[in-house]
């Protein structure tokens, strides 16, 4: 967007959309730890009293989080 580049800001934002979309219809805490664990990052699990997620909304995030590609290099 910096650079102007509207039609590329839209396009990652559509490649995005669906894994933000997921987070934000999930219990928010531990659908940002599974799609972060899901890219690499270890934020570890929860802590009481929050708990984690149901087993088919844990896949659907780590699926669209595995799914992106890896972020390029800024220079």
């Amino acid at each position: 967007m910096q650079a102007g580049d509207f039609g590329r800001a839209r396009a990652e934002w559509a490649e995005i959309y669906p894994l933000m979309d997921a987070i934000m219809s999930a219990p928010f805490i531990p659908a940002v730890k599974a799609a972060l664990r899901a890219r690499g990052v270890p934020v570890g699990e929860c802590r009481p009293p929050i708990l984690g997620l149901d087993a088919d909304t844990e896949a659907a995030i780590v699926s669209l989080a595995t799914a992106l590609p890896q972020p390029l290099a800024h220079s």
